[in-house]
């Protein structure tokens, strides 16, 4: 639970991804975010062959956390298309499709001003470098372009997340309980509060 973006898209000219690693990190240290830049490996015509698993080496590109956030990866195959990194931990032995090119990134707890300073950047970086950017907006601040309706989000997902935590507060666990029997508990809580 937490407010998230979930993004997608293939830059207008991989080439380019030179550039928009050297723009992002310069805002990255403007905003005092952490950053790591993705090994800086030549895009040649035989690295793009469909046939072949692209690794974690085939990137490029630059990933970017705020404080209190999680990471945005603005990590490219040779091809143009952003991949997350988490990708080739996790399925390290199979050939990217559908959602494995969908990233996503919780602001929840690094707040609305963060969240609106990712959204800036990504609306820049849309116009500047990407052929095709999808954002789909938990704070609708995308789709909007309304810091009113980015900022009423937010306290709301507050609002329910407070209420959940107060009312989990009370609930307490003996050295004998299993996860199945605690989450029985939490379950019945939040039914009996919300019902």
């Amino acid at each position: 639970m937490g407010l998230t973006f979930y993004y997608k898209g293939k830059l207008r000219n991989p080439q380019q991804v030179d550039q928009l690693i050297h723009e992002v990190r310069d805002i990255s240290i403007s905003m005092k975010w952490e950053y790591q830049v993705w090994p800086l490996q030549a895009f040649t015509e035989k690295q793009i062959i469909p046939e072949k698993h692209p690794n974690i080496y085939d990137l490029r590109g630059i990933s970017v956390t705020p404080e209190n956030c999680e990471t945005l990866s603005l990590t490219f195959l040779p091809d143009g298309r952003l991949i997350s990194p988490v990708y080739f931990v996790l399925e390290k032995d199979k050939k990217p499709s559908g959602n494995d090119f969908l990233l996503f990134t919780k602001t929840q707890f690094a707040g609305v001003d963060t969240h609106l300073a990712l959204m800036k950047l990504l609306i820049y970086l849309q116009q500047k470098y990407f052929e095709t950017l999808h954002v789909e907006d938990e704070g609708r601040y995308w789709e909007t372009r309304d810091e009113k309706i980015l900022r009423e989000t937010f306290q709301r997902y507050e609002v329910l997340i407070d209420t959940v935590a107060d009312a989990l507060e009370g609930i307490q666990s003996g050295p004998d309980e299993t996860p199945e029997s605690i989450a029985d508990k939490i379950e019945r809580v939040l039914k009996e509060k919300f019902g």
